[in-house]
């Protein structure tokens, strides 16, 4: 028996089995369909009704919250005037055609009403001299809840809801009852705002529950009928009370079942044609699988990620020896584009690189990748044409080469900024630690050799500048030890809430006496009473850094400013403390490098004094680690200000 005729009589016992399995469905179809018919129409009403219900709850509500918020703000202002309410009124109303009119009744007189044209005869009107608002007035004292009554028949015509609000005085000790605050919404506009129609796309729709007494109120939108036929029907809750909104199909319940006959017929007239259509589709698959396991299990032979694309990147055919490697199982492969499966950027690259294939007739390499079981997958792929229609793409998985790719460009960067760190230290070194220590050197040298030839006074001033350059060589030490403390995370940090006026004041009168003698006046603008939440020796080193920063770069007669403010980042409060001076300013360039440690430059100031600049980084490291972030705002000839914050505990 040949192959060909295996799979004829395999096709045709699977169009038997198709055809018996469709004529038992169709027949359980018959039995069992009315009820599934209802069940499922019932289900998209209900979907509609709870649409519907949202647009009318939203539609009312947001008015109802206008006299809540007159009731909100006469409570606490019982002593309101008219004109006072009539403009809350307008800024409520304006531009909102739902509303008739807003009214404001002190002991259920009306004594206020907005828009007033055409509604004055309600003025002076008793809500309490109607039985009807009567019970309606008892029952929002009752329940303090806002009260929606009607629809009722509107003097000038039509019909509207009137929602009540009560009112109680809470600036009086038993919060006694003042009155009533009440608007009339036009029901018809309502409606149409919550596109809420008695008959609409085949269903017919009706409301009941006038006063909001639900199932015990009467139809007031509809026809009465549709309560009487089984409707579906869903709660419109109102903030006392409630109303039924019910729907039905348009001819009823019977002409889906009419339909649902007919669809029988049609199933059973049906079935043959389509068993017949099935086991040709199944002959024809057969033959298919059979070439496709043909060339699986060539495929599976390679380590790798195999596919068939036609020209507009369509998955032909897929092998894979993994199944991570095709993003998705082959079978949802199958059919669908590069575009539909893979994320943007990646099926950009292999559409590319099939048309450029498929143009010039040539093999095209390609890397990408995947986040497959949330890990970043690099595959290396190439893509060789097959056809003039279609291509085969081969790709391996090279995440361990990738990675070990970006540990050595990782090393390299590392090595490149410790050799960076490096060169700096031995620039410090040789620059910044070795010159003074040299001038000290030849200073203590001339002074033992000559020593008899100076006077007292000679001495001092030589001394005096051993003193200084030793002062300038031990402050660089100590920032530099504190900076590599802090980076090997040798130093801790001791948070107390503390007063930050104390803290610039210590600092002002250690910098007192090099202000004085360069002539620079150094204020101190912080309110004493300001206080944060921060390390005193890290926040110490800090302001003294910026302070003599600023000092160093500022001419005779110049002012540096100490303030301080409260300010918000991200919903936290921080204290930001700033150093303000009128020196020599700097260009952006100099701004952009002054907190990296690897690009600090000498720099001398007015009265020629050196600096290495890692007090910056040093500045820049302990506010951060205080949870406080530091900038800079500078113009070159227009001075600087040094702003960092601390956090407020």
């Amino acid at each position: 028996m040949n192959i060909r005729y295996k799979l004829t009589l395999r096709a045709v016992f699977a169009g038997l089995v198709v055809f018996l399995l469709l004529v038992f469905a169709v027949d359980l179809y018959s039995k069992y369909s009315r009820g599934q018919w209802e069940k499922d129409v019932r289900n998209e009403l209900l979907k509609t009704l709870i649409s519907k219900k949202s647009n009318l709850e939203k539609a009312l509500y947001s008015r109802i919250y206008y006299t809540k918020g007159v009731a909100a703000f006469v409570s606490l202002k019982p002593n309101v005037s008219n004109d006072e309410f009539i403009k809350m009124a307008h800024d409520f109303l304006i531009g909102d055609t739902v509303i008739s009119t807003m009214s404001l009744s002190k002991n259920c007189i009306i004594n206020a009403i907005y828009p007033l044209e055409g509604h004055k005869a309600a003025l002076g009107l008793n809500l309490m001299a109607h039985p009807k608002r009567v019970e309606i007035v008892e029952k929002t004292i009752e329940t303090r809840q806002t009260f929606v009554a009607g629809p009722v028949e509107l003097v000038e015509g039509g019909w509207a809801f009137v929602s009540y609000t009560p009112i109680f005085d809470k600036t009086a000790s038993d919060s006694a009852f003042w009155g009533m605050t009440d608007i009339v919404i036009y029901r018809d506009k309502l409606f149409h705002e919550a596109n809420l129609n008695s008959v609409e796309n085949g269903f017919k729709f009706a409301l009941k529950g006038i006063d909001g007494r639900g199932d015990a109120g009467g139809v007031f939108m509809g026809d009465t009928v549709v309560f009487e036929q089984n409707p579906v029907v869903i709660t419109i809750n109102l903030p006392y009370g409630s109303w039924i909104l019910a729907a039905i199909p348009h001819n009823g319940w019977q002409a889906y079942f009419d339909q649902d006959t007919f669809l029988v017929k049609m199933l059973m007239l049906s079935s043959l044609i389509i068993s017949s259509l099935v086991g040709l589709l199944i002959f024809n698959w057969l033959r298919l699988k059979r070439s496709e396991n043909e060339l699986r299990a060539i495929f599976r032979s390679m380590d790798s990620f195999v596919a068939e694309f036609d020209a507009n990147g369509k998955y032909l055919k897929v092998v894979t020896s993994k199944e991570s490697f095709a993003y998705r199982t082959s079978n949802e492969l199958i059919g669908k584009t590069v575009s539909e499966v893979l994320p943007a950027d990646v099926s950009k690259i292999i559409l590319d690189a099939i048309n450029t294939c498929i143009a010039q007739s040539q093999v095209v390499d390609i890397e990408y990748m995947l986040n497959i079981n949330n890990m970043d997958t690099w595959f290396a792929a190439r893509i060789s044409k097959k056809s003039g229609e279609s291509v085969i793409l081969n790709a391996v998985d090279i995440t361990i080469r990738k990675h070990y790719e970006e540990e050595i460009v990782k090393s390299n960067k590392k090595l490149e900024e410790l050799n960076a760190m490096k060169d700096r230290f031995m620039s410090i070194i040789a620059h910044d630690l070795r010159n003074p220590v040299g001038s000290s050197k030849e200073l203590i040298g001339l002074l033992i050799r000559d020593f008899d030839d100076y006077d007292a006074q000679e001495i001092l001033r030589l001394m005096k500048i051993i003193d200084k350059s030793t002062t300038d060589v031990n402050d660089l030490l100590e920032s530099i030890l504190k900076w590599y403390f802090s980076q090997k995370g040798m130093l801790s940090v001791n948070f107390e809430t503390q007063n930050l006026y104390e803290i610039a004041q210590e600092t002002t009168e250690i910098v007192a006496l090099h202000a004085e003698q360069k002539g620079v006046r150094i204020i101190n603008e912080i309110d004493a009473n300001v206080q944060a939440y921060f390390d005193k020796e890290m926040t110490n080193t800090v302001l003294r850094n910026l302070v003599t920063n600023a000092l160093k770069f500022s001419d005779e007669g110049s002012i540096i400013k100490l303030s301080a403010q409260r300010i918000a980042v991200h919903e936290k409060l921080f204290v930001q403390v700033n150093v303000s001076d009128t020196g020599q300013g700097m260009d952006a360039d100099t701004v952009n490098q002054l907190f990296l440690f690897t690009k600090l430059s000498t720099s001398i100031g007015t009265k020629n004094e050196k600096g290495s600049g890692i007090g910056l980084v040093l500045c820049k490291d302990f506010v951060e680690k205080q949870g406080g972030s530091i900038l800079v705002k500078s113009e070159q000839g227009k001075g600087s200000v040094f702003s960092f914050t601390l956090p407020i505990a």
